[in-house]
């Protein structure tokens, strides 16, 4: 059972729903694999069900109002009636945030996977209230709980391994998220000049400083074009963002979230990928722009080094660095034949490291170890 997010058919959501989505239709194609259930506690009021693909269901249910200062006990309870009534094996936990504790709290066999450091990510928002410090002290006190119980931790990078201290003897493993299958199939054509953004319009991925760069980039390149596609949950930040692309004119376009048909379309226009963030873990943008062949122009921070080596699939530049990034995204959008060739490297870093079946292969691995380890015991 894996307990975390899924989009629903059709809808566009990154991130870590992207993960899940790609690891649990690879997962369905092997034969040691019976079925999946994917339990998503999620904010709404009734319970929905539905078929993924032939293994898998996904049961979305009511999570608890105010767990984290509560515990989330119903949502361990609700949990705990699926899995069993599943008859899980092993239950994957998908973050150290809330789903990784309810996936730790169940009393079989555990695997967590860390998506992104959430106790870092909370400080950074807290500020100085009472309010924003006593939920940083809730955070990390789940973070450490999560890391405490579970069975096995795979992290993403080794960024974000190097951040976690599991209790001793919890073996870790560093397994990339999946790029989506699709985006291995876009082929390597002429582009537009077009640099592709796909994200949320937060502040930690930094689409301002992304806006203001490019109003220098279109004085250089006047028919260079940029896309920001994403999700607004911080509503002030993207009215922010927008009135910065206004002054731009209308080389910049906000087409919303896109579904992955929709962003492979825009993808195979692209001739690079971008990304000017303060702070990531293993983005799968990034990875899904090296599956598509797409050169990528981002911000050296998490373990994006561990993905683009400068020159040779992208550019990195320091993070707050504006001139370094408007000159990469010159080279990239004024040299068709450069951003095919630094794609193309990108698409073979891909297809050793993020193919989904490269990474399912390695979860069951995982799986594996864990399992074993429970009967021993």
């Amino acid at each position: 059972m894996i307990v975390g997010p899924y989009p629903d058919a059709g809808v566009a959501r990154g991130g870590v729903d992207a993960a899940v989505e790609g690891l649990v239709s690879s997962l369905a194609h092997r034969d040691e694999i019976g079925s999946i259930l994917v339990l998503s506690p999620e904010r709404r009021l009734d319970h929905v069900e539905f078929s993924a693909n032939s293994k898998t269901r996904v049961l979305r249910i009511p999570a608890q109002r105010l767990a984290l200062s509560t515990g989330g006990f119903r949502d361990v309870w609700a949990a705990r009636a699926a899995a069993r009534e599943f008859g899980a094996d092993l239950i994957h936990g998908q973050g150290v945030g809330r789903a990784g504790d309810v996936a730790t709290r169940l009393g079989w066999p555990s695997v967590v996977t860390v998506h992104g450091m959430a106790h870092i990510e909370e400080r950074a928002l807290a500020g100085d209230s009472l309010r924003g410090r006593a939920r940083v002290a809730l955070v990390e006190r789940m973070v450490r709980r999560v890391l405490d119980r579970a069975n096995a931790v795979i992290s993403i990078s080794e960024y974000d391994r190097a951040q976690l201290v599991p209790r001793d003897g919890t073996p870790v493993f560093v397994i990339p998220n999946a790029a989506r299958l699709e985006f291995f199939d876009i082929p390597i054509v002429e582009s537009e000049s077009l640099a592709f953004y796909s994200g949320g319009i937060v502040r930690r991925k930094n689409p301002l400083g992304l806006v203001t760069a490019f109003a220098s980039v279109t004085k250089m390149l006047p028919d260079a074009r940029l896309v920001i596609a994403g999700g607004s949950p911080d509503l002030a930040y993207a009215q922010e963002v927008r009135a910065a692309a206004n002054s731009v004119g209308p080389a910049i376009s906000f087409p919303g979230a896109l579904d992955t048909n929709s962003l492979s379309r825009v993808l195979e226009r692209s001739r690079c990928a971008v990304l000017y963030s303060h702070q990531e873990t293993l983005p799968c943008a990034i990875a899904e722009a090296m599956a598509a062949g797409r050169a990528v122009v981002a911000s050296d921070v998490g373990g994006i080094g561990e993905m683009i080596t400068s020159g040779e699939n992208g550019f990195l530049v320091v993070d707050g660095d504006e001139p370094a990034l408007v000159a990469a995204l010159c080279r990239c959008l004024g040299d068709e034949e450069l951003a095919q060739r630094l794609g193309a490297r990108g698409r073979e870093v891909a297809l050793s490291r993020f193919h989904p079946d490269a990474i399912a292969d390695a979860t069951l691995g995982v799986y594996r170890t864990v399992l074993s380890a429970a009967v021993k015991s």
